[in-house]
Order: structure tokens, then C-alpha cells, then sequence
């Protein structure tokens, strides 16, 4: 009989086809992970740039409407010239305004109705003869509920010697710390320096910095802008020595609601205003102020950026003079 080979049997073919459909159902999956990360990879990188490319459209709307105060206030002093009340435009809000493909809003604050803590010591570095505004300080803490310890490290913070106040720190407290730093000595650039100072917590700082400048040139504040609790605190001079703080609660409600005054000694048309009080508290007033902060915010798409400025019109043109993002 001839000889013949075997013929492959049914189990090794089935198995052949098995392994063949298992490593092809491999090859599948291992190319359908690779597309859905190349899906999800270049959809992330996509959002990613529509993300900036919106951030970038939000950042310039923003600084439009930091702009855009700046002509406000110049339009409010040609205007106006001699005053500054909040009854003027600058001091609405402006709520969203649709600009382009996105919006863009602007809100303008007065920093010369705010208690300027550089003030605290003289031009000079030194403390002053008659401590009106350091006095004015620690009575904004107190009205704020807070312990006016901490105003005697703003002093020192703030003023050219070495020599601690009886609740404050110099240099030497400073450098022990953990992080240590030198102490100032000097007027304070922005008023979060104010966190570097001793007795400044997070708290105390969100209570008081609604109140507080660095910017205005002099310590005089603006009647007509003022909030109520810094009128409070309008200091004079006192019986030897001491400073006195003339209006109380009742008192400020009542020039409040006089308000706006066309010239500071309007004032004195304010019922239970003195010819005593008013002609103390006339050097510590204005109604005209020179320095205005502004925060715009920009948006497009969903995506926001803000914007924090200070500005200047002092010599007529608002002249920007500092400038961040918000955070």
C-alpha cells in the first residue's frame, strides 16, 4: 500500500485559528487604546489652547477696561474739576459689557477717601510731635474689634530707626524668624506689605485693608467718599497733648446723608456741626481726591482674568502707576 501522511487532526487546526483571532483581537485593542489617546491627548491640547487663546482675549479686555477708566476720570475732571463725589459716573460700577466676542467689566474706588498708612511717621522717617494719625490707626481697630498692638510694628515698619515701639519690632524681631527679613524702614510700595509686618494676620489684614492706602499724597481724606467708619476716625488735636475723635456714630450718619459737599467747609451747614469741630477737622479734609484704584475683568468663553490698577491724574492726565494681575 502507498504511504500517505497524516492530515493535520480538527483540534490543532481549531487551535491555530484560535491563536490567530486571539492576536488579532490584540493588535485591535492595542490600536484602539493608541486612538482614543490620540483622541483625548489632542482634545487636552486643543482645550488647552482654546483655554489660552480665551485667557489671552479676557486679559486684553481687561486692560480695556482699565483704559477706559483712565478717559472716565480724565472726562470727571474736566467735568468737575475741584470735586469728587459718589454720586459722579466713575463711581457706578460697570457690569459686564459685551465687547467683542466676550465682556468686559470696570469698578473704580477712591483712595482718597482711605487712611494713608505711610502718613503714619513724617516725610522724614520720624515719628511725629502729635501722633494724629497713628492715633487714627489704632481707632480703626478698635472700631473694627481688633487689638491696635499690631499699629505700633506699622510705626516701626515704617520709620527709620531701630527703637521698638512698646508693641512693635524692629529689624532684630524680624531677623529671627524662620524666613527672616529686614524690616523696611521706609514707605510701603503696595499695602500687602502691610503682611510682612508683625501682629498682620490674614484676618486682620481682610478686616482692615478696605480702609487703608498707600497711595494718596497727604493724610487729608475725603469727606464725600469716605466710608463711614474712617469719618470715625478723624482725629484733632486734644487737651494736652492727646487726640480727640469728635464724631460719633449719630454724627457721621448725619453728614453722610448730607452728602455731597461742593466745598469742604459745607461742612459746616451739617446739623450738630460745631464752628469748634469744623475748623479742627477742615485741615484733615478734602473733596477733591488724585489717586483711584480700578479692577477690571475681562471674559471670553467662560475664561477670566482680572486686572488691578492704581491711578494718578494729580497733574491732570490719569497716569498709571501701578498695575498687576488679580488673583
Amino acid at each position: 500500500m502507498p504511504h500517505t501522511l497524516p492530515s493535520p487532526g480538527r483540534g490543532e487546526g481549531k487551535g491555530e485559528r484560535g491563536m490567530a483571532l486571539v492576536l488579532t483581537l490584540l493588535v485591535l485593542v492595542l490600536l484602539v487604546t493608541a486612538v482614543l489617546e490620540f483622541d483625548r491627548s489632542t482634545r487636552t491640547m486643543v482645550k488647552a489652547a482654546g483655554n489660552f487663546r480665551d485667557g489671552m482675549k479676557a486679559f486684553h479686555l481687561a486692560t480695556s477696561g482699565i483704559a477706559a477708566a483712565q478717559a472716565l476720570l480724565k472726562d470727571d475732571l474736566v467735568r468737575h474739576g475741584g470735586r469728587d463725589d459718589l454720586t459722579e459716573l466713575w463711581a457706578t460700577p460697570l457690569p459686564p459689557y459685551p465687547l467683542g466676542d466676550g465682556t468686559v467689566a470696570a469698578w473704580i474706588q477712591d483712595e482718597g477717601g482711605k487712611i494713608n498708612v505711610n502718613t503714619l511717621v513724617t516725610p522724614s522717617g520720624t515719628k511725629p510731635s502729635v501722633p494724629l494719625q497713628i492715633e487714627q490707626l489704632k481707632r480703626l481697630f478698635r472700631l473694627k474689634g481688633l487689638d491696635s498692638a499690631p499699629v505700633d510694628a506699622i510705626v516701626d515698619w515704617l520709620d527709620r530707626d531701630e527703637i521698638e515701639e512698646p508693641s512693635g519690632a524692629e529689624s532684630a524681631y524680624y531677623e529671627r524668624l524662620d524666613r527672616p527679613y529686614r524690616c523696611r524702614n521706609g514707605r510701603m510700595d503696595t499695602l500687602a506689605e502691610l503682611h510682612l509686618v508683625k501682629g498682620i494676620s490674614d484676618e486682620v489684614y481682610r478686616t482692615i485693608s478696605p480702609y487703608l492706602t498707600v497711595y494718596t499724597s497727604d493724610e487729608s481724606i475725603n469727606v464725600n467718599t469716605a466710608d463711614p467708619v474712617v469719618l470715625q476716625t478723624l482725629p484733632v488735636p486734644g487737651q494736652d497733648g492727646a487726640v480727640a475723635f469728635p464724631l460719633d456714630d449719630e454724627q457721621v450718619e448725619t453728614i453722610v446723608d448730607a452728602r455731597p459737599f461742593a466745598a469742604k467747609g459745607d461742612l459746616s451747614k451739617v446739623p450738630g456741626m460745631t464752628s469748634a469741630v469744623v475748623s479742627q477737622l477742615l485741615p484733615r479734609i478734602t473733596v477733591a481726591s488724585s489717586w483711584f484704584s480700578v479692577y477690571a475683568e475681562g471674559e471670553a468663553n467662560g475664561v477670566k482674568k482680572g486686572v488691578l490698577a492704581v491711578v494718578d491724574r494729580s497733574r491732570g492726565e490719569p497716569v498709571l502707576k501701578y498695575w498687576r494681575l488679580a488673583d
